[in-house]
């Protein structure tokens, strides 16, 4: 018989067997009981230790951990963290039950925009990442007399319009710039080309193609 503050009836404990098992909703334990044979009086050790669960995952963009990022989780606990410097998060002491993992920054879009997720196991690899627009620069075409057209390709991230413009210079600098052209969300492989005149004679220029949405 067990009473408030720790004390115990051990005339009564010593003629019985007992079996102690834990319980807290949403956790198991280990172990789940304890079990002690009639005529025992005095009994120490009986721990347990309450299993939890964790869920983590990554946030990139472009393939570059994105910091800063606030993730929010929903569902059988509610609570929020930010990625670190490496675009990592992390919730732990979880229970078990349904969540919904919702990263947020102002101005930018996620792929997914949320994930569900079940407990138990554990769960890692929740990750997300930021769209963005994809370039590819082509060799430059009507070379003549210090004039050239500058190509390339350029695909849509699918949400956001996308502008795009050429830099280009010399001795591997990219100091001067084309127009921004803007073309739709869904742009799939599109030809980029852009006029540039003035060029000096018999010098080489290194030229890209670049493309940003507000992402």
């Amino acid at each position: 018989t067990c009473f408030p503050g720790g004390q115990s009836d051990r005339s009564s404990a010593s003629a019985v067997s007992a079996t102690f098992s834990p319980a807290q909703s949403g956790y198991t334990f280990s172990p789940s009981s304890r079990s002690y044979g009639a005529g025992v009086s005095d009994v120490s050790g009986v721990n347990f230790s309450r299993i939890s669960y964790t869920i983590n995952g990554t946030i990139t963009r472009g393939g570059i951990g994105l910091p800063g990022v606030t993730v929010s989780l929903t569902g059988a606990m509610t609570m929020s963290t930010t990625t670190d410097v490496n675009g990592n998060f992390s919730f732990v002491r979880l229970r078990t039950g349904s969540y919904t993992i919702t990263p947020s920054r102002a101005g930018t879009i996620f792929s997914p925009a949320n994930r569900t997720t079940t407990l138990s196991p554990s769960r890692a690899g929740q990750n997300f990442t930021v769209l963005v627009p994809t370039v590819t620069t082509l060799p430059a075409t009507n070379v003549a007399y210090g004039d050239a057209v500058l190509n390339g390709t350029l695909e849509g991230e699918g949400t956001l319009d996308t502008t795009a413009w050429f830099e280009y210079g010399t001795g591997g600098a990219f100091g001067s710039a084309t127009p921004d052209q803007v073309f739709p969300p869904d742009a799939s492989l599109t030809t980029v080309g852009a006029a540039v005149t003035n060029l000096s004679a018999g010098v080489s220029y290194n030229f890209r193609l670049v493309a940003a949405s507000t992402n």
